[in-house]
Order: C-alpha cells, then structure tokens, then sequence
C-alpha cells in the first residue's frame, strides 16, 4: 500500500473547509431546477453581507451579496424532491436562523432579501411565490 502523500491530505483539508459545519451536505445549483432562488441585498446599511442558505440541511448558498442599486437579484436553481421542503438563511448580521418551509407543487420560486437600517434589527423575508416573481 502506498503511504499517503502530503499534498493529498492537503486537497482533502481544502475540499472539507468549503463547508461551514463539518459533515453539512452541499446542493449544488443545476442548470434547469424545479426550485428557483432569488437572493438580495436590500440592505443601504450594509452594502456587502454573507449568507448562508441551506435547503433541507444542505448548504444551497454561501456567498457575499452586494447592495448595487437595491435591485439586484442573484438566480439559483436547484432539483429537488416533491413534497415539503424547510429553507434556512443566516448570516454574521444575523446569526440565529430564519426558516419557513414551503410545498415544491405550490411554491416552487422563492426570494430571500436581507434588511438592515439604522436602529431596527438586520433580518431577512423569506418568501414564496407559485408564479415567477416580477419586477417590472
């Protein structure tokens, strides 16, 4: 048997610290999902914020998202299962997760939008929508 090398053991530290809890499954984005994501930074305060989202327990999101002109929404799609689903989003602006779930059949787009101003409580909303959400 051949001795493990010290570069491998240095790919596999790498690979494990992209998740943030240890043992925490990843879902990865797919090109034409059943379930579409929106996720934004509405936040004039905090013009750069981390998020985390997980759906079911498997981290969907982890990225920081930009405040621009309040208007920008960052698309992701996943394939899920039928049935009900739990979405959970934290940040280091808020720490203690959000979560609703939601039915795949009756609500397959959803938006998750950060808020944070001066004197109230940073949050997120969390909502579902059966059609795609518009912004026209």
């Amino acid at each position: 048997m051949e001795p493990l090398r010290i570069g491998s053991v240095a790919v596999f530290a790498v690979a494990l610290s992209s998740c943030t809890d240890m043992g925490t499954p990843i879902i990865a984005p797919v090109d034409h999902g059943n379930f579409v994501l929106y996720v934004t930074n509405q936040s004039m305060n905090v013009t750069l914020v981390d998020v985390e989202v997980f759906i079911d327990g498997g981290l969907a999101v982890s990225r920081d998202f930009q405040t621009n002109s309040g208007h920008t929404f960052v698309r992701f799609e996943y394939l899920i299962g039928e049935g009900t689903h739990t979405l959970r989003v934290r940040s280091k602006y808020v720490p203690d997760f959000q979560s609703k779930e939601f039915t795949l059949s009756s609500t397959p787009f959803a938006i998750i939008a950060f808020w944070s101003s001066p004197g109230d409580p940073s949050h997120f909303d969390i909502d579902f929508f059966r059609n795609q959400p518009s912004w026209n």
